[in-house]
């Protein structure tokens, strides 16, 4: 596989870890908590904004005055939350999404009382949680712009067994990537020390002895033993995954 950035090994099988090619952009594709506002002209975050700001908006003719879009959210929209942000380009080093003042903001991420409520429910510190969960999103969000989305694929030898992709941020522990791919390994060895195929979880009655003669691969039965030459593999009857790789462990297997 291209572009291995790490490679670990779990109970005699590989771990190999790479770039999602195609990876989603979370603030687009995912259930983000909240709403978002975006200012008249500014690039929309999720692409799907509940409100959009033009300048002249702001302007509250009773104080002659611009609200601030915290000010305006608050008043207008009923938001209790308030999270302003802007979006840096910059340049070959990606994308930056950040906190900040009112007065640098593109736009800002919301929540009325009535969603802090459906998220949350009765808790004491709702606001709180809500804005925690929105800087997380925005985190999230950054490794999306800087690349920083993964996969993995289980191999056994050559075969990959398994493959999965999304996992955001090169901390592979806290992502949950290197544990869903021993998880997955674990379940694998788990049908095989019952005597189950690993692949199909079925429990064969014989296995398929495939051996190599003169570049062809031939087939027997259960009691075929024919003399061989070169690489032999035993599979399983209903999948043809490769269970064993010698005659000895295959005998071991189906003895269990």
């Amino acid at each position: 596989m291209d572009n291995i950035i790490e490679t670990h090994e779990y109970k005699g099988y590989k771990i190999e870890i790479v770039y999602d090619q195609m990876p989603e952009n979370p603030m687009k594709n995912w259930d983000i908590i909240g709403r978002e506002a975006v200012l008249k002209n500014r690039d929309s975050i999720t692409g799907k904004p509940d409100l959009i700001l033009w300048v002249d908006e702001l302007y509250d003719e009773d104080i002659d005055d611009e609200l601030t879009i915290t000010e305006y959210l608050k008043r207008e929209a009923g938001a209790v939350v308030v999270v302003p942000y802007k979006l840096y380009d910059c340049g070959s080093r990606g994308m930056l999404l950040e906190e900040v003042d009112d007065a640098q903001a593109d736009g800002a991420f919301y929540l009325t009382e009535e969603d802090l409520e459906k998220e949350f429910g009765n808790v004491e510190n709702a606001r709180e949680r809500a804005r925690e969960c929105i800087l997380a999103e925005m985190k999230v969000q950054n490794m999306y712009y800087n690349g920083e989305v993964y996969g993995y694929a289980v191999k056994e030898g050559n075969d990959v067994l398994d493959s999965v992709w999304g996992f955001y941020g090169l901390d592979f522990e806290k992502s949950g990537l290197l544990e869903e791919a021993r998880s997955f390994i674990d379940f694998w060895e788990d049908r095989r020390e019952n005597g189950l195929c690993p692949q199909c979880g079925k429990r064969p009655e014989y296995l398929v002895h495939v051996y190599k003669v003169q570049a062809q691969y031939y087939h027997d039965g259960p009691k075929g033993t024919p003399e061989m030459n070169g690489p032999e593999r035993f599979e399983c009857p209903q999948c043809r995954y490769v269970i064993a790789r010698n005659r000895d462990k295959a005998k071991a297997f189906l003895e269990k």
